[in-house]
């Protein structure tokens, strides 16, 4: 597995405002159900982000990983 660093530093950085902006809107009562909605697509960006950095996806790589 190849790690992308630079995108998965941009996945963090796009986590970290969705969440701020979700929270803003939600705190500011503006938005509606959008705002809900960032706070799940935070989720995803950060999970994708975790993958960008190599993280491992089967047994397989977990075992290599130990080695």
């Amino acid at each position: 597995m190849k790690s992308h660093r630079p995108l998965a530093g941009v996945l963090a950085l796009l986590s970290v405002v969705l969440g701020l902006s979700g929270f803003a809107l939600v705190m500011a009562q503006v938005g509606g159900a959008w705002a809900f909605l960032l706070f799940p697509a935070s989720a995803i960006a950060a999970v994708a982000g975790w993958l960008a950095l190599g993280a491992p996806r089967t047994r397989r790589d977990m075992a290599l990983a130990r080695d």
